[in-house]
Parts: C-alpha cells; structure tokens; sequence
C-alpha cells in the first residue's frame, strides 16, 4: 500500500523544517558551518523522500554527488573555527 500524498507532502516539509531548524541553532557557531551542515541535511533528506516516498533511483553519477557532498559537508564541518584577532 502506498503511502497517501498528504503523508508525502508532510514527511518533505518536516524534513525540510528539520533542516532549517539545524541552520538556525548551528548559527551560533559560525555561519559557514551551518550553511554547510543545512545544506547537506537538506540533501540528503529531499533523496530520502524520493526514494522511499515516490519510488526514485539515484544513477551511478547522482550516488557519487550526494555521497561527496555529505562528505565534504561533514569535513566542512568538522574543521575547527579559525580564532578572531
């Protein structure tokens, strides 16, 4: 049984929240780092709702492009804030 389109719509715009909401909190950090960390939420959850929602496939190209970016991302933001003056 498939899940209903209102479902859908719901699960894209919590994930989607969650994203910002992560922005929003990381910010206090440091805005690049939370603009990285955002970004690659963001990616990964918008795939995860093609693929489990609406039945998508990533090509061997797209696989290589999300699994880079989350890991730069993760690199990004990781790397230790460089100190004021």
């Amino acid at each position: 049984m498939a899940p209903k389109p209102v479902f859908k719509i719901a699960l894209t715009l919590a994930l989607y929240t969650l994203g910002n909401l992560v922005m929003l909190r990381s910010a206090r950090f440091g805005m690049s780092a939370a603009f990285s960390l955002t970004a690659v939420i963001q990616l990964v959850a918008i795939n995860a709702v093609a693929i489990l929602a609406f039945g998508e496939r990533l090509g061997r190209i797209e696989a290589v492009g999300v699994g880079l970016a989350i890991r730069l991302g993760r690199a990004h933001h990781a790397r230790p804030a460089l100190s004021g003056p």
